[in-house]
């Protein structure tokens, strides 16, 4: 049973690879070799392409656990001097969906509406 659970994780990580890589490689060559005359690309090109964004873009590497501890031992400190009441205020304080994560979600989707479809679609639903 936990083999299966295993092959599942496995498999799906690489369908979601194969899968982002194709429309990396899709939007790539219907949209750079026409704007900028660039070359098309393979689908390891593609997923090369993925790898050297993640790499380049991403900031920090292991430098970015090191400052994620500090800033969770800083902010822990904070916690363990507040008052339950300070607590509630301080975790709903500027979000309006208190950690429901499906709101930043639903954002990303209409981040991407924006960009595909225009202006006039996003600022019909934003708030």
């Amino acid at each position: 049973m936990k083999m299966k659970g295993v092959l599942k994780i496995i498999l799906g990580v690489a369908l979601l690879v194969a899968v982002v890589g194709f429309l990396v490689q899709f939007l790539w060559n219907h949209l750079m070799p026409e704007l900028f005359n660039l070359p098309f690309i393979s689908i390891w090109q593609a997923l090369g392409l993925l790898l050297l964004s993640k790499i380049l873009f991403s900031g920090g590497g292991h430098f970015k656990n090191k400052w994620k501890g500090a800033w969770s031992e800083n902010m822990r400190s904070k916690l363990e001097s507040m008052s339950p009441e300070e607590k509630n205020v301080a975790a709903c304080s500027g979000r309006k969906d208190a950690g429901n994560g499906r709101i930043r979600v639903i954002h990303i989707a209409f981040w991407l509406i924006n960009i595909f479809f225009g202006r006039r679609f996003f600022m019909i639903y934003y708030d």
